[in-house]
């Protein structure tokens, strides 16, 4: 078994190695699901191809999983300030948008964001500088994305400022060199007219946030590909590579059975034949 490198102990341990990567994954897939029907579906997207050669990397996705939190205490902030606008579809320009809304089958109604002429605004320089003196800052710096979503993004967050506390966002979006929108960590949201909305719709604490639970839910998914990726790339190979060792010391072994069973009668002969 040495001399062509077989080790039954080694087959064993990839074995076991492979099944509880398979259990892992099983449980991430079950904990997921839960996930996904905690959310309802909200952050869903399903169409049908609008042509045979439709390039399905022009279409994005839905604007709430194209952005990672850089701190998931922004989770209630984030999803006040960008109310409806996370729940719309990004695409690569408005043809695209256009072949999905008449022919893509979608499976409801929805809202398309064209990367290539988007309208946005963004906060000057000098207001985000006074903000930061008061204790804010702006939405865009509590996420990070790709650079190509950049029109997007700030289509979602570019004016809107988050603040830790009730009564900083209310100095700050009434302040007469800012005047721009507010929200805070837990969701209360102030306007510059004045007007303040509270109660984070109904969220009690970070981890009731639906943006929360979505981040949550990518970082198994992803952690599920990784699993996958070790047991294609790694992990199978390892165990047919032993396996094919295997293979060739039951053949070794079964010839070694055979030659020792011709030893053995050559010896009776010859042992009857002194007699």
């Amino acid at each position: 078994m040495e001399a062509i490198g077989y080790d039954a102990t080694k087959w064993k341990q990839l074995l076991q190695q492979k099944k509880d990567q398979e259990t892992k994954h099983n449980q991430l897939q079950k904990e997921a699901d839960a996930l996904h029907t905690e959310l309802g579906g909200k952050f869903d997207f399903y169409y049908e191809k609008p042509s045979k050669d439709f390039d399905a990397s022009s279409v994005k996705g839905v604007v709430a999983k194209l952005f990672e939190m850089k701190e998931e205490s922004g989770a209630i902030a984030l999803e006040v300030a960008a109310g409806g606008k996370l729940y719309q579809i990004v695409v690569q320009d408005e043809k695209v948008g256009k072949l999905l809304i008449e022919k893509g089958k979608c499976t409801s109604r929805i809202t398309v964001v064209p990367l290539n002429n988007v309208r946005y605004e963004t906060l000057p320089l000098e207001v985000q500088e006074k903000a930061k003196e008061m204790g804010a800052s702006p939405a865009l710096v509590w996420i990070k994305f790709d650079a190509e979503l950049d029109p997007a993004m700030k289509y979602v967050f570019g004016t809107t400022l988050v603040c830790q506390d009730i009564d900083t966002a209310e100095k700050v979006a009434l302040h007469k060199d800012i005047r721009k929108k507010t929200v805070t960590l837990r969701g209360d949201s102030f306007d510059p007219s004045g007007t303040l909305t509270g109660g984070s719709r109904g969220i009690k604490n970070v981890n009731d946030a639906s943006l929360k639970k979505l981040s949550l839910w990518k970082k198994m998914k992803q952690e599920q590909l990784q699993i996958q990726k070790c047991i294609e790339e790694e992990l199978n190979p390892s165990i047919q590579r032993v396996q094919q060792l295997q293979e060739q010391y039951s053949q070794i072994e079964k010839q070694y059975q055979v030659a020792l069973h011709e030893c053995k009668l050559i010896e009776s002969e010859m042992a009857l034949s002194t007699k």
